[in-house]
């Protein structure tokens, strides 16, 4: 999150001060992405759990939305993020409340409260449960590269293109014209597309 600079808006006769700032992270999406313009509301006395904040962390802002109240602090977690931040936030860390923001076409208000607190929840639990089908159908997947029980059945016509300069050197793996995968000798690493790394390993 880059600090930008204080703004009038002006809404009907009423001129409201505003502070902008330019997103730069990941921990909020798909609420949020890069480069798009976040519009805070300074006044932090009535926050709700659900509502968007932009707060001091040391040398840099975040942005990330209220989830509890304690006594201690703000309870917050981004909407991207697996887990809830360590630390409670404090009061007088906190910039102001994310209420609209500028996507470089159009501005759209940021609602909070419970019930951008529920929409959270759901995109958490969502994720915990695509998660957890994840693993569970990864497993067999994983016996099944590392027992290299397919190549005995599958031999699909992969040709090697190789690529050398005085710069770097990388072997391609071409099937029906498409990259299935490549091999850096430098750093014997091997990026290889699903499920083409079933039948294409390192070389030794």
């Amino acid at each position: 999150m880059q600090s930008s600079h204080s703004i009038k808006v002006e809404i009907g006769e009423q001129t409201i001060h505003r502070t902008t700032y330019r997103y730069t992270g990941k921990s909020m999406l798909p609420t949020f992405h890069p480069g798009q313009i976040l519009y805070l509301r300074p006044e932090v006395r009535g926050i709700r759990p659900g509502d968007v904040i932009v707060y001091r962390l040391e040398d840099k802002y975040v942005v990330h939305r209220v989830i509890g109240l304690r006594v201690e602090g703000y309870l917050t977690r981004g909407d991207n993020n697996n887990f809830i931040d360590d630390a409670l936030v404090q009061p007088e860390q906190v910039m102001g409340i994310v209420d609209a923001m500028d996507t470089g076409q159009d501005m759209h208000s940021v609602s909070g409260g419970r019930k951008s607190l529920w929409v959270a929840q759901l995109r958490w639990q969502n994720r915990r449960l695509f998660n957890s089908i994840r693993n569970y159908i990864g497993a067999p997947y994983r016996w099944l590269r590392a027992s290299h029980w397919i190549v005995k059945v599958w031999h699909p016509e992969i040709a090697r293109l190789y690529l050398n300069s005085p710069d770097i050197s990388w072997v391609k793996y071409i099937y029906h014209g498409r990259t299935v995968a490549c091999w850096s000798p430098e750093t014997r690493q091997l990026t290889c597309q699903k499920p083409f790394d079933l039948v294409i390993f390192p070389p030794k």
